[in-house]
Order: structure tokens, then C-alpha cells, then sequence
């Protein structure tokens, strides 16, 4: 794509001299077959009469990568770029240096989602883990607004958990338990298994059936599915704006405007301590200097659940992070909206309520329904078909988590008040049937079983008066448990092994130490008085946290889901022309030779590439109008999705045996060779290659390695004063990573090093790279990298493998890196069970140049793209006159 701008005569002259080049360059490009039909049908050109109409087509087009050519103006143009993957600015910054040997990744958003994310980086590889610590107490206010919150949600075991942290302590009703007190299910350690939980397929159909409807007909399908399902009635408004909001808060109680306001507060100090958390980078680089900048995302969609308990705290914690972000337009979803939930919503500083739930309130988020705009990032708990709408469209949007039936693990010594421990349990049980309390205590068998006995009976005793005791006792009875472990370190693998939502640390002694063990949660409360009820309302934190175990792969919803981190190269001092001369290398070691002639032009002295004359109809690019620029969504096709089901669905059933007898098939492997290769071959593949390609994969992953190393330091460990003691987040790497690198007409050793090399960076234990046919020069640069193992399948049973788990293959925590359509599709379908960094799709670049620019090296940098794939696009964007 080229946007150009300026003089009418000019700008013409202007595309013509590039058509011309890109005919020339094409005739003797190797890659021909594939860049000609991409040119020529996904090539464009708009050519604006104003800077701004330019800035604003590029803006609409959200482009992957985006180069910023012109001779006025720069920074004021700069300022005014919204939605980009990567920017690269002035012509020493042709964006193929970006793809192999600055040190920013190259593995970047397409499609329009850099409106909602920013490229892979070392930050994929790291959670942010909130925790709440015990300390000076400066008062009750925000217990005490705990409990209001709680009874107004009509949620009262969260209430009389928080009435034990009053001083004094309020106990919980109770009555006599009978002579057989509820049983929490007796488990050993070796009973304790990482847990992947994935969305049912009953659910996926039918939200899957619903979005189609609302993507195909928008505003009259929401309608008509939103008054099925009696989210509204007919002609009843849909859209509830700020004006009705402030009406709504001002028609509640004195004291409940209080305790949303107070609760609002506390939730925008932490967001707006998060933020600062996260900064803005810039290294010097051979051409000048790189870095990344740290940006809102537009619109945030926010939903809180209208169910059998509506929860005013979630609009809290959903939409007030999304405004102190910076996100303009923010929108909560929830249906029946009561005056509190709308005061909630007023006080948050939403701009609009969607009065409409379920499915058909992400379908009408995520396409855009009428005067609801596609939004570009999607937040908040909900039913299963919620949180299979959101699966479904993760990667078209931005999703924070797929939130799962809610839990506790309390990890305490037999020495704890059993009240206390029972209270905490119910307040998680009483959201929904499913539901896990769990408890893990450990220590001398006769005091465990003596405490557990106690807490079974307090649990009998205070369901008996329980207003929520329908939901809360079959929670407990069918999915409550207890781990008996015999020492420390036991019931600290067991509660990794678990991975829980949330984690409540009770003990009177090694606090400190035990803290420093526990690897996977999403929310973590110590101390006795940091009752995990009192993050789920006021203290700051927030309380959407990853179930399901998934918090092996990510943290929870925070102000920093709606920033994106954007990377940019810019033109400066030049200090030499090995990084240009490395470039040139590894494209074409990787057959790439439009990206290594783009690369060449930017030596000093340049070296043209070589040309044919053009006919006399050079390849022309399709001339389009400010006004033909779009917002794009691009989603994955249903033939793609049916297909990696499939393999997927195989893979999980069986293992080990799936995985060889798929990638048997499909030419991966031939039986009884072997499929994961270990850091000696790599290292002996390594040393096979020749001395100057070494050098290359050497020098280039110390540039993504310095980078990556820069970028970690920019994410900053967070701690506030709260009315308990402390609250904060911590920066954590996940354990295991699976790297994702194409082995198809170009194997990519390149993407070995941009996914490998941050995800060592950020601290991975255990790194994988998958790639079909690993040839010496990818396992070179696996070793170089630092990978731990090489999986030597491809497609989306690599995928099934890195998800799932087969065999000697572990199941990861995150998996990334781009691939073919089924590779996406299969992401996009494990999504949510791990976390991954994007779906990506066809390459494209757009150029924005005025007409002043050199044509050749325009038409260069177009083609480098376009011989990625016959679906790459390849714009230009130019204008004035």
C-alpha cells in the first residue's frame, strides 16, 4: 500500500515512477511468481490532496508495518499516527532492517487489529501478578464499603468474609451443624494436576451461530436476539447514554453513591500507579534509533455479568482502567441494567451502556451493530457463551482472559481460625455451582485432620444460615476439596500444580519465604486480614484474574490490557553498515531476495537494484480515494477453523500417537525419525554452517536480545499503600513457551530468533520452537537463540502438541509466532487455554510518502513485502494537490 500527498501533477508523476520500478525490479526478481500477483491484486495507492487526509487514511488502515517518507513535517505526522504495528521512519529505515536485525520483533499485528495490540515482545513472556499483604491498618472504611458492595451484589458470604476483617471481627452467623457436617474430598499431592479447561463445544456452537447472524445483519440481528433471549423489549432503547447514567446514581442512597465513589477511587489510584508502571523505550541502533512507545487503544468494550447477582464491581474494575488508559470510547454490556449498575457505570466514566448480554453483546462489540462501534479490545466475565463469543473472536479483538467458574485455593497451617478459612471458601462458592474452594494445609497429620474436621464444621454451621446456601453447598459438596500435604514444599507444588484464581496465604511462620515459591496465581492475598473478598471490591487490584489454571500464561485484567506497545525505528547518526549488510545476508539465506534488495538500498553507498526496462504497460497499482479507506477486520476462515479443529480435537484425545500419525501424514516426519531435537544437534548444526552466517545469526540476536532486554526493564514491579497494609503487582515470566516458525517456501530463521530470544530474555524455563523440516540453518538458530528443544512438525498439529501437550512435548503457557492459515486457526481455537500473541495474517506494508520521494526505493520496499505471499498487501498512500 502507498499513501502519497501533495501536488495533484506531482503525486501522479509520482505513482507512475514507482509503477515503473515495480515493473523493472519485478523482471528480474527471483521471487516474481509470488510479489507480481500480490502487486496486482492487493496493491494500492491513495493519493490525498492534504496531509491529513493521508494521516487519516493510514490511520483507518491500522497497518502492520507503516513508513513514514517525507521531507516536511515529520514529527507533527508522527504525533498524529494512531494504529500501526511498527513504524519506520525516514528512507535509512526500510522496514525489512526491522525484520531481521534492529532488535524490534518482527512479528507484528495485520489485518487492522494494531488497532488493539501491539507486536510480539519480551512483555508477551511476562504476567503481572496483583497481590494484597497485611500490614499498618489506617482504618475500616474500606471493609465496611466491602460489605456494602457485597449485600448490595446479594452476595452475603462475601459480606461476612469481610466482617472478620473488621475491628473487631463480626463472626458469621451460624447454627449447630448436624452430626455429618459437609465433607470437603480428601486429596493427596500426587492428586494435584495442572489444569486446562477449555470451552465446551455446545457452547461454541451456539455463540458461534449468534455471531454470524449479528456480523451478517448487525443492528436488526442484535435486536432481534437481544428480545429473544429478553435482554429488551421491543421499541425499549438498547443504548443508555451519560445523561441517564448521572440520573440513575443520583436516584441511589447517599451511602451507596459514597461506596461507588470511595470504591471507583481506589480502583483508579492502582490503574493509574500500573500505568506509570510501564514506560516508553529508546536505544541507539546502527541507523539511528529504535524503541517502542506505549499507547490506548480507542475503544474498550467492558461486560458485567446481569445475572443471578449483577455486579456494580465489575463495571468498576472493567471500565475504570480502560479510562485511565486513555481509551475514548468505552462501552459496559450487561443486560436488565439496574440504577446502581448504571450509576456504576456513571461513576467509572463509561461513555455508553449496551442494555444487552450474552453472545449478542461481544457479537455486537466485536463487528459493530448500528450505533455500537466495533470496539477494539473486549473485557469482563460472563456466562459460557459469553466466554465462547469471546474466544471466537479473540485476535479479530483484543480479549483480556476467558473467565471460567470462580476460585479459591486457601493455603494455610492447621494453626488458622477455621472460621475465618470457611468464610473465605463460601464467599467463593456462592457465585455459581461450579465453583472451586479448595483448601491445601500441611504440617503434622493429627493437627491437619483435626483443622480440616473444624472447618467442615464451620462450613455446616454458617451455610445452615447462608442466604446464597443453594448455590454456595452444592459448590462445596461436588467441587470443594482439601489437599493434606505433609510438609512446606508439598503444599507449595500442589498449589502450582493448581494454579488458582485466586490464593489466600495463611501461616504463622516462613511467610516470606513460601510467598517467594508460589509461581502460579492470578490474584495473591496474605495474611489473615487480606481477605481475597476485599480485592474482589475496593482495595485497588483487580478482580477479573485468570481461572481455569491459566494462570500458568497470563495475570489479570489491568490497565495494562487496553495500552499497546508499538515499536518504531528513526533515521540518526549512522555508526557503520554491518546491521544493512546482515540484513542482506539473512534474507538471502532465507530466499528472500526482494527484502535483500530493499536492504541493499540502504548501504552507503546505496546499491541499486538491478532493473529490466519496463514495457509499456508496467504493473499498475489500484488508484483509490481518501474515502475508500476502511477500518479492516479480518477473520479466519471457517475451512481453516473446521480443519484445525479437527486436528486438534485428535491431538488432545490421543496424545503422542495423534501428533506422529498427523504429521506422518502431512510430510512432517517419516516413521521412526525423530520429531524433538535437543541443544546438541542444534549446536552441531550450528557449527556446520560457514563462519560468516555464524557471525550473522550471532550479531542479530544480540540486537534482539539488547532490545528485548531493554523492553523487560521498561514493566516495573508496583506496590501502593492500602487501608490494610499493601496492595501491588509483580512481573513474573511464564514456565514453558512454544515458538511458532514457518517452514514453507521460506523457512524463516529469523522468527526463530525474534520468538526464541525474547521469551529467553523474559526468563522462560523451557522454550520450544516448532518448525516443519528444521534444515541446519533454523536449528543454527535455535541454538543461537537459546531454545531448549526443537518440535520438528508444523501446522496446526504443532499447535495441538505445544497446547496440549504429546508425549515428550509439554503442554506451554504461551505460544507465538506467526504461520499458515491452519496454524492461525488453531491459535485462535487454543486461545484462552494458553495465551498467544496474535493471529497473524497476509503481510503488509504501507508506505506514506509525499511525492517528493525516490521511486526506486519506494517500489523496493513494496515488493519486499509483496513476495511474502500472493495475499500480502503492498499500499501507497500519497497526497497534496
Amino acid at each position: 500500500i502507498l499513501v502519497t500527498f501533495g501536488d495533484e501533477t506531482a503525486c501522479d508523476a509520482f505513482v507512475v515512477a514507482v509503477e515503473e520500478q515495480l515493473e523493472q525490479q519485478l523482471r528480474v526478481l527471483p521471487t516474481s511468481e509470488v510479489a507480481r500477483p500480490a502487486v496486482q491484486n492487493n496493491g494500492a495507492v491513495f493519493i490525498c490532496a492534504t496531509e491529513d487526509e493521508a494521516i487519516e487514511v493510514t490511520n483507518k488502515w491500522a497497518p502492520e508495518h507503516l513508513e513514514l517518507f517525507v521531507e516536511e513535517n515529520e514529527a507533527r505526522m508522527v504525533g498524529k499516527l494512531e494504529h500501526f504495528g511498527g513504524l519506520f521512519i525516514g528512507t535509512l529505515c526500510a522496514e525489512v532492517l526491522g525484520d531481521y536485525a534492529a532488535g524490534p520483533n518482527h512479528t507484528l499485528p495485520t489485518g487492522g487489529t494494531a488497532r488493539s495490540t501491539g507486536g510480539l515482545s519480551v512483555l508477551t513472556f511476562l504476567r503481572v501478578r496483583t497481590w494484597m499483604d497485611s500490614g499498618a491498618r489506617s482504618g475500616d472504611t474500606m471493609v465496611k464499603d466491602v460489605v456494602s458492595l457485597a449485600e448490595l451484589e446479594g452476595l452475603h458470604g462475601h459480606a461476612a468474609s469481610a466482617r472478620l476483617r473488621l475491628d473487631p471481627p463480626v463472626a458469621p452467623a451460624t447454627k449447630s451443624a448436624s452430626s455429618t457436617p459437609v465433607k470437603l474430598r480428601r486429596c493427596s499431592a500426587t492428586d494435584a494436576k495442572p489444569r486446562r479447561c477449555a470451552v465446551s463445544d455446545q457452547a461454541l456452537e451456539g455463540a458461534r451461530a449468534i455471531l454470524k447472524e449479528v456480523d451478517a445483519d448487525g443492528e436488526k440481528a442484535l435486536l432481534r436476539i437481544a428480545q429473544k433471549f429478553g435482554d429488551i423489549k421491543p421499541g425499549e432503547p438498547f443504548v443508555i447514554e451519560r445523561e441517564a447514567m448521572e440520573a440513575a446514581f443520583n436516584s441511589l442512597e447517599e451511602s451507596t453513591r459514597q461506596v461507588l465513589t470511595r470504591s471507583a477511587a481506589r480502583v483508579r489510584k492502582f490503574a493509574e500507579e500500573q500505568k506509570r508502571s510501564l514506560k516508553a523505550v529508546a536505544v541507539d541502533i546502527e541507523v539511528g534509533e529504535a524503541g517502542h512507545d506505549v499507547s490506548p487503544v480507542e475503544k474498550a468494550g467492558c461486560y458485567a455479568p446481569g445475572g443471578r447477582y449483577p455486579l456494580p464491581s465489575t463495571v468498576l474494575m472493567t471500565a475504570v482502567p480502560a479510562k485511565v488508559a486513555g481509551c475514548k470510547d468505552v462501552w459496559v454490556a450487561t443486560p436488565h441494567p439496574s440504577p446502581l449498575m448504571l450509576g456504576a457505570a456513571f461513576v467509572a466514566g463509561a461513555d455508553h451502556v449496551l442494555a444487552v448480554g450474552g453472545a449478542q453483546a461481544i457479537a455486537a462489540l466485536a463487528y459493530g451493530a448500528g450505533p455500537v462501534p466495533a470496539v477494539d479490545v473486549i473485557v469482563g466475565p460472563g456466562n459460557q457463551y459469553v466466554t465462547a463469543a469471546k474466544q471466537l473472536v479473540s485476535g479479530l479483538v483484543k480479549i483480556d482472559m476467558l473467565a471460567g467458574p470462580s476460585e479459591l485455593l486457601v493455603l494455610a497451617d492447621p494453626k488458622q481460625n477455621p472460621s475465618l478459612v470457611a468464610a473465605d471458601l463460601l464467599a467463593q462458592a456462592e457465585h455459581d455451582v461450579q465453583a472451586a474452594p479448595i483448601l491445601v494445609t500441611f504440617g503434622d497429620e493429627t493437627a491437619c485432620d483435626a483443622f480440616v474436621v473444624a472447618v467442615e464444621e464451620q462450613l455446616e454451621q454458617q451455610l445452615r444460615v447462608l442466604p446464597t446456601s443453594e448455590v454456595a453447598r452444592p459448590a462445596v459438596q461436588n467441587n470443594g476439596a482439601v489437599f493434606i500435604c505433609a510438609t512446606e514444599d508439598e503444599a507449595i507444588e500442589v498449589t502450582n500444580k493448581w494454579a488458582p484464581e485466586h490464593l489466600e496465604l495463611f501461616v504463622e511462620e516462613n511467610e516470606a519465604r513460601m510467598v517467594g515459591k508460589l509461581e502460579h496465581f492470578g490474584g495473591l492475598f496474605i495474611g489473615t486480614l487480606c481477605a481475597e473478598v476485599l480485592g474482589d471490591y475496593a482495595a485497588g487490584p483487580n478482580h477479573t484474574l485468570p481461572t481455569g489454571g491459566t494462570a500458568r500464561s497470563t495475570g489479570g485484567l489491568s490497565v495494562l490490557t487496553f495500552l499497546r506497545v508499538r515499536t518504531w525505528m528513526d533515521s540518526g547518526a549512522r555508526s557503520g553498515d554491518t546491521m544493512v549488510k546482515d540484513v542482506v545476508s539473512l534474507a538471502e539465506l532465507e530466499g528472500l531476495h526482494g527484502h535483500a534488495a530493499s536492504a541493499r538500498l540502504r548501504l552507503d553507498p546505496p546499491v541499486a537494484p538491478a532493473t529490466k526496462s519496463a514495457s509499456s504497460t508496467p504493473v499498475k497499482l489500484r488508484r483509490c480515494s481518501a474515502t475508500d479507506a476502511k477500518p479492516r477486520r479480518c477473520a479466519v476462515s471457517d475451512q481453516a477453523l473446521e480443519g484445525a479443529r479437527a486436528i486438534l480435537k485428535e491431538v488432545d484425545a490421543d496424545g503422542e500417537k495423534a501428533l506422529l500419525r498427523i504429521a506422518q501424514k502431512f510430510g512432517d516426519i517419516k516413521p521412526g525419525e525423530p520429531f524433538v531435537i535437543e541443544r546438541e544437534a542444534m549446536e552441531a548444526a550450528f557449527n556446520s554452517l560457514e563462519e560468516s552466517t555464524r557471525q550473522v545469526l550471532t550479531r542479530s540476536a544480540a540486537r534482539v536480545r539488547k532490545f528485548a532486554e531493554e523492553q523487560k526493564r521498561s514493566l516495573k514491579a508496583v506496590a501502593v499503600d492500602i487501608e490494610v497494609g499493601e496492595a501491588g503487582h509483580d512481573v513474573s515470566p511464564v514456565e514453558k513457551a512454544g515458538c511458532y516458525a514457518p517452514g514453507g517456501r521460506y523457512p524463516l530463521p529469523s522468527t526463530v530468533l525474534m520468538t526464541a530470544v525474547p521469551a529467553k530474555v523474559a526468563g522462560c524455563k523451557d522454550v520450544w520452537v516448532a518448525t516443519p523440516h528444521p534444515s541446519p540453518l533454523m536449528l543454527g538458530a535455535a541454538f543461537v537463540a537459546g531454545a531448549d528443544h526443537v518440535l520438528a512438525v508444523g501446522g496446526a498439529q504443532a499447535i495441538a502438541a505445544l497446547a496440549y501437550g504429546a508425549g515428550p512435548v509439554p503442554a506451554v503457557d504461551v505460544i507465538v509466532g506467526p504461520g499458515n492459515q491452519y496454524v492461525t486457526a488453531a491459535k485462535q481455537l487454543v486461545s484462552g487455554l494458553v495465551k498467544i500473541d496474535m493471529l497473524a495474517g497476509p503481510s503488509e506494508l504501507l508506505v506514506l510518502a509525499d511525492p517528493k520521494q525516490n521511486p526506486s526505493l519506494v517500489a523496493a520496499d513494496l515488493l519486499a513485502q509483496a513476495e511474502h505471499d500472493v495475499q500480502a498487501a503492498p499500499i501507497l498512500v500519497t497526497f497534496g494537490d
